[in-house]
């Protein structure tokens, strides 16, 4: 358990908030200027959704070595070195002059970003208890949105001013304040790791039979596809479908991060109080019907209607889910617990854009987002197969 006072607690939800803002911020900086991206290198969507792509694997790799080093060395160290990485090889891709070069950096990119989740996840679990988690956990994913909005609105004036190479380079600066925060801005917080690698990893995989965790480790694969499907490409559509330029199309999408913010302040409060379980079904009814319903909204206004309930939903669930995980696994291997979970989960976020693009390619955008929307149905199914077990 880690030693912290109150100041300790604050510096702790500033920094992972800023965490979180950081990874997504330099996570989304691709999407508001991707059409400008794919005219530069001559790419279809399917071939600049590997941008996408190679981050997210590298991002899924990245979960189960980075927990067991969370459980062993402590959090803090493993955040802030993972956030360096990251704001450097954000750098990297802006200076970058051929399309495989800019995947080599994403992938770094991803590498760096894949070491916060678990480690910032298992932080929190650490330190503050089960009936303030979820609050907790909320405030800290909303650094989500923020860091979204953020990236859509700098891409679609800044890109379209100035190029997408220097929305790289701005994007680097939290991710290095945010890795002084954690390591600086901490004190009193000598770590005592409970569990040595081997014990941590036997123990994890043991717990990996249990079936809730099986459906909750699948549910998350299966959500994420469906949201880097539509958070990857969203804006390419609303512009290429509507006529709108780049500036317009991603202020239509904007309400789609805005709305997560929210989603991560209420949708903590709500898992605290209605239920993890309930909270997640929920979502995943919402998110599937708004998401089917997009290619059929074909003014950019009633479009702009459904990303904010989209993106609500999407941000409540995320905050939801992994609550179940940390109250169905013991507390010295949360943080390999959650590397499991987000590994197995991004490794779904991994085929989302791509498939999403291919069938875009191929068939239309039409196609693209009603395969996207079985998915959280598929979650629904899954999720009420260990109702009893839940509740």
């Amino acid at each position: 358990m880690l030693g912290i006072g109150s100041g300790g607690k604050s510096v702790i939800i500033t920094a992972s908030w800023l965490g979180w803002f950081s990874i997504f911020l330099v996570r989304f900086v691709p999407s508001p200027v991707l059409l400008l991206i794919e005219r530069e290198f001559g790419l279809s969507h399917g071939g600049a959704s590997l941008i996408f792509t190679s981050y997210l694997a590298a991002y899924s790799v990245m979960q189960i070595p980075a927990g067991i080093l969370s459980d062993m060395l402590g959090p803090r160290r493993i955040i802030s070195i993972g956030l360096i990485v990251m704001s450097l090889s954000a750098i990297a891709i802006g200076f970058s002059q051929f399309f495989p070069l800019m995947i080599l950096y994403s992938f770094l990119t991803g590498i760096g970003a894949g070491t916060f989740y678990t480690s910032s996840t298992s932080l929190i679990s650490l330190i503050f208890p089960p009936r303030e988690r979820g609050r907790v956990l909320g405030i800290a994913y909303s650094g989500i949105g923020a860091g979204t909005s953020i990236a859509i609105v700098m891409g679609g004036f800044l890109g379209h001013i100035y190029g997408w190479r220097l929305l790289f380079l701005i994007s680097s600066i939290p991710g290095f304040v945010s890795s002084i925060l954690f390591l600086h801005g901490i004190r009193g917080d000598q770590y005592n790791p409970s569990q040595a690698m081997s014990r941590s990893s036997i123990l994890a995989l043991e717990m990996l039979r249990t079936r809730a965790l099986q459906v909750y480790i699948a549910v998350h694969a299966l959500i994420l596809i469906t949201y880097f499907g539509v958070t990857s490409f969203t804006p390419t559509y609303i512009a290429s479908s509507s006529g709108l330029g780049i500036v317009e199309a991603n202020l239509v999408f904007l309400a789609f991060p805005l709305s997560e913010i929210l989603g991560g302040f209420i949708g903590g409060s709500l898992a605290d109080k209605l239920g993890a379980w309930r909270v997640s079904i929920t979502s995943f009814i919402v998110i599937s019907i708004a998401v089917a319903l997009i290619p059929l909204a074909y003014s950019p206004i009633y479009v702009a209607l459904l990303l904010p309930l989209i993106g609500f939903m999407f941000r409540t669930a995320a905050t939801a889910l992994p609550l179940l995980v940390v109250e169905s696994t013991p507390s010295n291997i949360v943080g390999t617990m959650l590397g499991w979970y987000n590994s197995i989960g991004f490794l779904g976020a991994s085929v989302g854009p791509y498939m999403f693009g291919i069938i875009a390619d191929r068939w239309g955008f039409f196609l693209s987002y009603i395969a996207i929307s079985i998915f959280p149905l598929a979650s629904i199914l899954m999720m009420l197969s260990i109702k009893n077990t839940s509740s």
